[in-house]
């Protein structure tokens, strides 16, 4: 069994070297990583929007992200996000996070950023030892608390989770990823009224922010205020006329309020933006409108 056990473990290394050496070299130059350290990240946004080379680097998206998400680019932070998602980004991540700490042992960004790697490789004790150092090193640092918060939130520790964010809102009462993270946390708890007063908050902060707006749209279809997510899902619709799920949440909304018509449409709607309705959201419609379409 011991010999299964080391083999197994072995195999396990060997996959993540190739998952590692399959990223190309790093394309984050000196004076981007001096940006970082300084934790400047206007700065960072202004130059990796300045170089259009760098837009398939994972490395140079996911540090966008996190740019973003400091200066309440929600949009763009979940857009950066979103498009580095899977294993082999999230190992090249991992691997540059790793070689950014060893050449800037202790420093708060490095530990902060390293943090956030081991989350997107489920290392997530060693992420909280991470984050946690980050925070020793410099206690203000607000993101850092918030993703320790979502390194609790991925353990399932949701008490856990919701004192980091609470902490992170007082060190900076401005940073929407917090709240948004906190209402999150609020709604595992199936406390919905502190999770609406936090979407709430995000919305006044960014009110440009599509995902506050959906998140919130959610809470009240939930509660059966089927008016109020319409509202919701209006915004989301207005600021991202692209955006398929919108509409589909919009048309199961309309649905509720036996609107088949606007239920209809929207799926064409949604359907028209390659997204991809529920089969059961389409059977309701037909069975209640007596159509099909």
């Amino acid at each position: 069994m011991k010999n299964i056990s080391d083999l197994y473990k072995c195999t396990i290394f060997l996959l993540l070297i190739v998952l590692m050496s399959a990223s190309a070299g790093f394309a984050i130059d000196e004076s981007t990583e001096g940006l970082l350290l300084a934790r400047d990240w206007e700065g960072v946004v202004e130059t990796l929007e300045g170089d259009s080379a760098l837009l398939d680097d994972p490395v140079a998206g996911l540090i966008m992200f996190h740019a973003c998400m400091a200066t309440n680019r929600n949009n763009e932070a979940v857009e950066s996000a979103a498009r580095f998602v899977g294993e082999k980004n999230a190992f090249a991540w991992y691997e540059w996070a790793g070689s950014f700490l060893e050449r800037h042992p202790g420093n708060p960004v490095a530990l902060y950023l390293m943090g956030d790697a081991q989350i997107r490789v489920r290392d997530l004790h060693s992420a909280f030892e991470t984050l946690t150092q980050a925070i020793e090193a410099t206690p203000e640092f607000a993101l850092a608390v918030n993703a320790r918060g979502t390194a609790w939130l991925t353990l399932g520790e949701n008490d856990s989770a919701l004192a980091d964010y609470d902490l992170a809102i007082q060190l900076d009462r401005n940073l929407v990823a917090a709240y948004s993270n906190r209402g999150l946390a609020y709604l595992r708890l199936n406390n919905y009224m502190d999770g609406i007063e936090d979407y709430k908050k995000v919305l006044e902060i960014n009110p440009e922010f599509v995902k506050g707006h959906m998140r919130l749209g959610g809470i009240w279809a939930y509660l059966r205020l089927y008016k109020k997510a319409v509202l919701c899902f209006d915004e989301a619709i207005r600021l991202d006329p692209d955006n398929g799920k919108a509409y589909e949440s919009r048309a199961d909304t309309y649905y509720y309020l036996g609107d088949y018509d606007r239920a209809w449409k929207d799926v064409r709607s949604a359907l028209s933006k390659q997204w991809p309705v529920t089969f059961e959201l389409r059977e309701r419609l037909k069975e209640a409108s007596g159509r099909e379409e």
